[in-house]
């Protein structure tokens, strides 16, 4: 046995490599075939960089130019992706839409099923609590110096290391990295998602707004928020969107509308929705509408002659069940101004 030297040595620093970001020209040319639009990398904006030399980890982030139309952000990720448990339920629910109506002729559904116990499964093997990885994700922000953030979601994953998964928004329908991830090298965790708080309140992005809506608004960016994806490996992401900077209050002590008249607001929107789908008289097909949630929060609306700049308002936020012939269809979300009665989405 050897003994230890009498002084120690000066510890060794790590150098992280920083490397252009690898992009892939046939990935690149597909997005053009289908008509999406290129990011704007080029600018002083924009930062990209795969990290160490086995590019298992990549950094990007954007500033907010509103020229380019474009959210102030900060992304770090190691890994090439990750499926939540919530993407998996809105699947299932999807492909038993379509099984119900006979559209399933191949036995999809079935094999989904069997997919979706097997991500399940995996995220059964979790060895720490929702707890404890939410105070995981709480003390980054402290570390970070974050404040006002609080937490508005949470929910399992299964993480993939590099090459075991799709890329994260990568080609494809939204079910494709589902059948791609390598169960085997994927490792469970918990996604949290904060934004900024008010009084206790915290904030969500715009919901939907009907086709003839005449009071409707979008906001200038998407609404700042933090999703923390936790692994008993430690933390594999890291997104910072719609970073932002309280300017002034406009205004306190507003009265809000009654809530009987948000509920009309919400009424017209569903009937504007169903109205839109075209059901001919003599259809007995039978759609239900119910609201399965109502929160009062806060998101943006645009400032006033400022459109560089956004309102950060009260507003009820919606969420709508559709269901067909007793089938559960989609969650349709809606978002209205507790001032105005305004509807603050993207019409559809």
């Amino acid at each position: 046995m050897e003994l230890a030297p009498d002084e120690t040595s000066a510890p060794e620093k790590a150098e992280i490599g920083f490397y252009k970001k690898s992009e892939d020209p046939g990935v690149e040319a597909a997005r053009s075939w289908m008509g999406a639009e290129p990011e704007n990398t080029d600018t002083e904006d924009y930062f990209a960089v795969d990290l160490g030399e086995d590019r298992a980890a990549h950094i990007k982030a954007e500033r907010y130019n509103q020229k380019i139309d474009n959210d102030s952000s900060f992304l770090w990720m190691e890994g090439s992706n990750f499926i939540e448990e919530e993407t998996i339920e809105d699947e299932e629910m999807q492909s038993e839409y379509y099984s119900s109506f006979g559209m399933d002729t191949n036995g999809y559904t079935e094999k989904f099923h069997e997919l979706a116990d097997a991500y399940r499964e995996c995220m059964d093997k979790i060895t720490f609590t929702e707890e404890d990885g939410k105070e995981q994700a709480e003390q980054i922000l402290e570390d970070l110096g974050i404040d006002d953030m609080g937490i508005v979601d949470s929910g399992r994953a299964v993480w993939f290391p590099k090459g075991a998964c799709s890329e994260k928004n990568g080609l494809g329908l939204g079910s494709d990295a589902l059948w791609q991830g390598d169960l085997d090298k994927g490792l469970p965790g918990y996604l949290y998602s904060f934004s900024r708080s008010v009084e206790g309140l915290t904030s969500v992005s715009e919901g939907m707004a009907a086709e003839g809506t005449v009071d409707s608004y979008v906001p200038p960016f998407q609404i700042e928020t933090i999703s923390i994806l936790i692994t008993e490996e430690g933390v594999k992401y890291f997104k910072w969107d719609g970073i932002a900077e309280e300017v002034r209050t406009v205004t306190e002590n507003t009265k809000l509308l009654p809530f009987e008249k948000i509920q009309a607001k919400l009424t017209d929107q569903i009937f504007y929705w169903y109205s839109g789908k075209g059901q001919s008289a003599n259809d007995t097909t039978l759609l239900e509408y119910d609201v399965v949630n109502a929160k009062l929060q806060y998101t943006y609306t645009t400032a006033y002659q400022e459109p560089e700049h956004a309102w950060l308002v009260p507003a009820w936020i919606f969420t709508v069940q559709e269901s067909i012939g007793g089938n559960s269809l989609q969650n349709l979300s809606y978002v209205i101004n507790a001032y105005d009665g305004s509807v603050i989405g993207e019409v559809y």
